[in-house]
């Protein structure tokens, strides 16, 4: 396969990388990005049009250093561009997602969620100064831009300056669908939205993502029918504090802020459930 690096002429890598994603099988694709098998052992991630470079750049930086730290992802090979969209070329994982798993075997689903947890915390156990962004930079900035009432935006944001920075490895966006289950074990992938900050708020992060997502609307047809958001949510919770060091109360006390950051991305209905549980906190923070 042709070695695809920023030093590489731009005429030549056109050339081969279409020719590898003429011959390339689809693996999968999301709102973001495609990804294609690419070689022995390799897969090219093709992100969207109007995918910013910045983006692309972080989750590279962030899955390199999670690699660097033992973390077990999908390691990332090269960073480049191809008619005006970017990509980042990985090392295949062989498997296939927990979200697949679970639509395949629903009756894995509770023990899945265990394994899902023990994973999380084993990406919280290192400790980084690294380049990469911290939690609270984003969090501030996305709950400013969230499209929520000014009531909302201040009462996550006053919540958010008293809560402790935190150090750790955060991957920002882990749920059953950015896991994928290989024969090595449990690999995480999709670190577009890691950064370095505090355990209990990327924990409260997929515990919304597991009760409200819309990786979890998806499997809701086929596993979650008979668990239920938030059986599953709460035993990936339970499971994650007898290996995580915390306290329920820890996680609690992120949930407005990170779910009012989430605002700004999720695309639900006026009034939905998410929506609701958002009101309820603010009203539960304002009376306190």
């Amino acid at each position: 396969m042709l070695p695809l690096t920023h030093d590489t002429a731009p005429g030549c890598i056109a050339a081969g990388l279409d020719h590898t994603l003429q011959r390339a099988r689809l693996l999968g694709q999301g709102s973001s990005a495609q990804v294609y098998e690419a070689g022995p052992g390799e897969v090219i991630k093709l992100f969207r049009p109007g995918v910013s470079p910045s983006m692309v750049d972080r989750e590279f930086a962030a899955a390199a250093l999670a690699a660097a730290q033992g973390v077990r992802v999908a390691a990332p090979l090269e960073r480049a561009t191809h008619d005006g969209r970017e990509l980042i070329r990985y090392r295949l994982v062989p498997g296939h997602t927990l979200l697949s798993a679970i639509a395949r075997k629903p009756h894995l689903g509770l023990p899945t969620m265990h394994r899902l947890a023990r994973l999380h915390a084993s990406i919280h156990r290192r400790i980084s100064g690294s380049s990469l962004r911290t939690q609270g930079q984003v969090l501030q900035r996305d709950i400013q831009q969230a499209p929520t009432d000014d009531r909302t935006r201040s009462a996550a944001a006053a919540c958010l300056a008293v809560l402790e920075p935190g150090s750790h490895l955060c991957h920002g966006d882990l749920h059953p669908g950015n896991v994928i289950d290989a024969p090595e074990g449990l690999t995480a992938i999709d670190w577009s939205k890691a950064c370095i900050g505090h355990p209990a708020a990327d924990v409260a992060r997929t515990e919304l993502l597991l009760r409200f997502g819309a990786v979890h609307d998806a499997l809701e047809r086929v596993s979650f029918v008979q668990l239920g958001r938030s059986l599953a949510a709460g035993c990936y919770v339970r499971s994650y504090l007898l290996h995580g060091g915390m306290t329920r109360a820890d996680v609690l006390a992120w949930h407005l802020p990170v779910a009012v950051a989430w605002l700004r991305f999720r695309q639900g209905r006026p009034g939905d459930a998410f929506e609701r549980y958002v009101a309820k906190l603010v009203a539960r923070t304002v009376r306190a």
